[in-house]
């Protein structure tokens, strides 16, 4: 007869950090204690990990305290983000400018300032690729006149953004297109064009997920913590 299941118990110290990796801050620690019992080493460890309780309070301490001086760190220092979004924009590297006024928490005193900056950047960065993506439009209905050519034109008038510099070309090359290929795809009565105020929601999400995208490609694939000890 075989003997009862080997387990595997241990006890983990669990150092937990709320900061900013990439400008090594630090707002909040905590070190917790945990145990866990498994059938091997890695269950065991996840088991201590799950018996951690996030409801405790030193955890919500944790939280708390972890929030507070993040608000506290962007209400001193939203003018230099600002600054950084600017002298970006300066450069024609919106997407770092938009990632720059996109990061101020809604809850800290520069917000509304940085939110109406979002705009005016987004604006720029849309002018400023529109010229490209009229160049990638053109190139494909060039090479096929024809209605697969006019779809692959149409996946690039798509990214036109109502009231950018390059709105009027984009509504004569669908014009020149439509002459010649039927289509049931519309680019004057799109939903974005006809709701204002979905419009303006939209830009925002837009700019934000440029800036998200910027702001994930400047972080190396391996995060050094060294820096915590």
């Amino acid at each position: 007869m075989s003997g009862p299941p080997v387990s595997t118990a241990l006890t983990v110290q669990l150092t937990l950090y709320i900061g900013d990796a990439v400008g090594q801050k630090v707002f909040s620690t905590l070190t917790v204690d945990a145990k866990g019992v498994g059938t091997n080493i890695n269950r065991a460890y996840i088991n201590a990990f799950r018996a951690i309780n996030g409801k405790n309070v030193k955890m919500q301490e944790f939280i708390r305290e972890g929030k507070e001086k993040i608000i506290s760190w962007y209400n001193s220092n939203y003018r230099q983000i600002l600054i950084k979004a600017q002298k970006s924009a300066s450069m024609h590297e919106y997407d770092a400018a938009l990632y720059y006024v996109t990061s101020i928490p809604e809850c800290c005193v520069g917000y509304e300032e940085a939110s109406k900056l979002i705009d005016t950047y987004y604006t720029q960065y849309v002018n400023y690729n529109c010229q490209l993506i009229m160049q990638y439009a053109r190139s494909e209905w060039a090479k096929s006149p024809d209605a697969e050519g006019a779809s692959r034109a149409f996946d690039w008038l798509v990214f036109i953004e109502p009231g950018s510099s390059c709105e009027s070309e984009a509504k004569a090359l669908y014009n020149e297109i439509k002459q010649k290929v039927t289509s049931d795809w519309d680019f004057e009565n799109r939903e974005k064009y006809k709701d204002e105020a979905g419009l303006k929601k939209q830009r925002i999400e837009a700019a934000r997920a440029i800036g998200v995208a910027f702001g994930n490609g400047q972080q190396p694939v391996t995060t050094n913590i060294t820096w915590l000890h």
